[in-house]
């Protein structure tokens, strides 16, 4: 090194006793410094390697036990299937039911609204009834024991007096005499006027 130094740059070079020793640190610094690497590098090697072996030996027990397993997971398999099948099965019959449900919910829906009308008509009926009632209770009050002496007395009462005396019989479920109808011969007639 030291004659290429000179040839090239025509200075001589001087090892000092001093420029030796620093030369002999920096070596051996240099020479520490690797050997700590080259340490540090085959424990890294070992501690992979290591794991390697590990996770072959690992490896190879997964592999046994896949083997092992195998027949359990064709079964399972095999019954997951079957109740997939089954499971669709029984979506289908709930999807069925769920529509005859809904066809009947709308059914009753309806019959609801049908039965309400009828209640809301029967209300209405009612409604306009009711002050008849009232005058027709108010007129039975009012009635006396001659007025009924002198109902008794008629042989063939007016239409009117028959139609009240009828709905007096039905309300106090008086049951009517059955006698020939004079103006159908061979059909006959309820007559509450006797009964009465």
């Amino acid at each position: 090194m030291s004659a290429r130094y000179q040839q090239e740059l025509q200075r001589t070079n001087h090892v000092t006793p001093t420029s030796y020793l620093e030369l002999i640190a920096t070596l051996k610094t240099l020479l520490a410094q690797q050997y700590k690497e080259v340490v540090g590098n085959k424990r890294r090697f070992e501690i992979g390697l290591d794991k390697l072996l590990t996770t072959a030996e690992k490896v190879k027990d997964m592999e046994v036990e896949l083997v092992e397993l195998q027949p359990h997971l064709i079964k399972t398999s095999e019954q997951v299937a079957v109740m997939m099948v089954q499971i669709e099965k029984d979506k289908a019959e709930a999807d069925a039911t769920a529509k005859v449900v809904q066809a009947e919910e709308a059914a009753a829906s309806k019959k609801g609204k049908e039965c309400q009308e009828i209640a809301d008509d029967a209300e209405r009926d009612l409604a306009e009834a009711l002050p008849a009632l009232a005058s027709a209770v108010k007129s039975l009050q009012s009635l006396n024991v001659g007025d009924l002496t002198e109902m008794g007395r008629y042989a063939n009462p007016p239409v009117a007096v028959k139609m009240v005396v009828e709905a007096v019989c039905i309300f106090f479920e008086i049951k009517p005499k059955r006698e020939a109808d004079p103006d159908k011969p061979g059909k006959s007639i309820d007559n509450y006027w006797e009964p009465a």
